[in-house]
């Protein structure tokens, strides 16, 4: 029988840390996982202008463009370009989303507040 001694999670660009195999063992599937991509997919299809106010909004970016890459129950990752550079960034929900619904009103509540942002 092989045991485990080290763990080591590399979640993405400046995500990563040593995790004991004890609390690997305890993690759960994020629950947004399941329908990550095509609410991804529909936002970057349909709702270009919107990420590009999100961004402005919360991170006082003026991108040219904003590709959503992934979602989790806390929030949204994006690849920003902006001044012709491409760089990550990160939108935080308000409060975790523990399922589809709570997804679209995190994101549409940002959405509107968003929206007054000149």
């Amino acid at each position: 029988m092989m045991r485990v001694v080290s763990c080591r999670y590399v979640g993405g660009f400046g995500r990563a840390a040593n995790v004991t195999p004890e609390a690997y063992a305890a993690t759960t599937r994020d629950p947004v996982a399941e329908f990550s991509e095509p609410v991804r997919s529909h936002m970057n299809a349909d709702h270009g202008d919107a990420l590009r106010a999100m961004v402005k909004h919360y991170l006082d970016i003026d991108a040219e463009s904003v590709d959503m890459r992934a979602i989790d129950r806390f929030g949204i990752d994006c690849k920003v370009k902006a001044n012709g550079e491409s760089q990550w960034a990160r939108l935080e929900f308000s409060a975790p989303a523990l399922d589809r619904k709570a997804v679209k009103e995190r994101i549409v509540e940002m959405t509107k507040a968003s929206a007054q942002t000149p």
